[in-house]
């Protein structure tokens, strides 16, 4: 059993990992696809504070380096279901191996969608 799951590998769920792992817990990271979300699509970011013209794959790369010293570890899987158990912990069922939890931090990020409109 882990201390904390956290479902979704972009900014804010690696963010968390990392103070996460600071503050001496276990930590798991669970994303589906790729670490850094959305923010690996841009070509340039130039509003991050000490960093500025990085791109979005660098920014991300940053991001999940540091999560990863810090102690975090990172699951490559999708998060079919989530329950809670009579004790109060948490069992996320992925497409890989179930994995048990104290807490669970939900960082699922966005996704972008089309409204099917002609000429969007």
């Amino acid at each position: 059993m882990i201390d904390i799951l956290i479902i979704g590998g972009g900014p804010a769920g690696l963010t968390a990992a990392i103070y996460a792992a600071r503050a001496g817990r276990t930590v798991t990271v669970c994303e589906r696809e790729t670490l850094g979300g959305q923010i690996t699509q841009s070509h340039q970011v130039d509003n991050y504070p000490g960093l500025p013209r990085i791109s979005g794959m660098e920014l991300s790369d940053a991001f999940c380096a540091q999560a990863m010293d810090a102690g975090a570890e990172i699951a490559f899987a999708s998060v079919e279901s989530l329950v809670r158990n009579a004790d109060g912990t948490f069992t996320a069922e992925t497409d890989d191996e179930p994995i048990t939890a104290k807490a669970v931090i939900l960082a699922s990020g966005a996704r972008p969608r089309s409204m099917e409109l002609e000429n969007e």
